[in-house]
């Protein structure tokens, strides 16, 4: 049975989409398929898949594969189709704040 939570479980390690651009800019990019809603599960799953793609980011494989990016050259992309939950809205500026500390950009953008 397939999660139909707007981020499934089975996608929660896997990168959606990764970007590479000339200038040497990398964009590791969370496609939702619905409404991210206030609840704890989605918070959690959302979370979750940040501190994945950090992982992923950080790990030898990514850096064996890709050459070595620095954290001022990595954005985080949540794309969504309906508006969040103000409160999921919140957790991602948290979210980002936390990770320009780091130089790591994190935005939302509506597709």
């Amino acid at each position: 049975m397939t999660d139909q939570h707007p981020i499934p479980l089975e996608c929660i390690d896997k990168i959606d989409v990764l970007s590479f651009h000339n200038d040497g800019s990398v964009i590791m990019t969370i496609i939702t398929t619905g409404y991210l809603d206030d609840s704890t599960d989605t918070k959690d799953r959302l979370f979750r898949k940040v501190n994945n793609y950090l992982s992923m980011f950080n790990s030898e494989d990514f850096e064996e594969q890709h050459g070595q990016i620095s954290y001022d050259q990595l954005t985080i992309t949540l794309v969504y189709k309906q508006e969040p939950h103000p409160s999921i809205v919140e957790l991602v500026d948290q979210l980002s704040a936390q990770l320009s500390e780091h130089g790591i950009k994190m935005l939302m953008d509506a597709c």
